[in-house]
């Protein structure tokens, strides 16, 4: 595993583990505890996790999850956007899901499409507002980690919402499924897929083979999924058999 790599991971374990120690991280990546404190010193100061003595804990300031997470790989999630945008047909229903990747989606969107735009996501609603769209934002419990609306409004908005198309985001994907660091999520992900009668997966390299707390669906619940990577054989090999169409490779130009 490169060092880049392992930071990536080392920033998702202490976030769903809310806290690890050095010690744990070592035995966890196979590497020193020096290493592992050179990877906790650069994350710090990056601001992607806190220092603590002997370890780190998640940020907590408001809005850092998202505002970390979007600075990541800009490249090849504009690049996953540029492709998405392909999907969206005239006049459809477009539901929009919360995160980095969607929210690149929405930037690459043109001005000459014709849809009707719905997200959980006010950061999103706002992008394509702009746009000139008229778009429907979801009720529900802010959450100001991730700029995102969830609870029992924003999934009966949901439940009550008949889209042709749902772009999707994930913070895992392995060969059993797809699953999310929030239970929130996990729940107002799990009815837009119910709610859509097809969804898009979007989703960069490094969520390939992370399994979090709360899982949402299965692979065959996906009908096209656009990465920006060749995706690990075992993972491929589960989504075709799923029956899912592959899109890799987005950003190799």
């Amino acid at each position: 595993m490169l060092p880049l790599e392992r930071r990536q991971e080392i920033v998702n374990l202490v976030n769903d583990s809310q806290g690890c120690s050095v010690e744990e991280l070592a035995s966890e990546f196979g590497v020193s505890e020096t290493t592992i404190r050179r990877d906790l010193q650069e994350l710090s100061e990056q601001n992607l996790i806190e220092r603590t003595r002997g370890g780190a804990m998640p940020t907590v300031s408001r809005g850092k999850d998202y505002d970390n997470r979007k600075i990541h790989n800009l490249e090849a999630k504009a690049a996953i956007g540029a492709r998405a945008v392909e999907e969206i047909h005239q006049e459809e229903i477009v539901i929009f899901d919360c995160g980095t990747t969607t929210f690149e989606i929405a930037k690459q969107v043109s001005t000459d499409q014709s849809f009707v735009p719905m997200t959980p996501m006010p950061l999103i609603g706002r992008e394509l507002a702009q746009k000139g769209f008229e778009t429907h934002v979801t009720g529900g419990l802010y959450r100001p980690e991730n700029y995102t609306a969830v609870g029992p409004w924003a999934e009966k908005f949901i439940q009550q919402t008949n889209a042709d198309l749902f772009f999707l985001g994930t913070d895992g994907i392995d060969t059993d499924g797809l699953t999310a660091r929030n239970v929130h999520q996990h729940r107002l992900k799990e009815l837009m897929i119910e709610n859509a009668k097809r969804t898009v997966l979007v989703s960069d390299h490094t969520k390939f083979g992370d399994n979090h707390t709360f899982r949402f669906a299965e692979l065959d619940a996906v009908d096209l999924f656009i990465t920006d990577r060749e995706i690990p054989v075992d993972i491929r090999e589960a989504f075709r058999s799923a029956g899912v169409d592959l899109v890799e490779n987005t950003d190799s130009g």
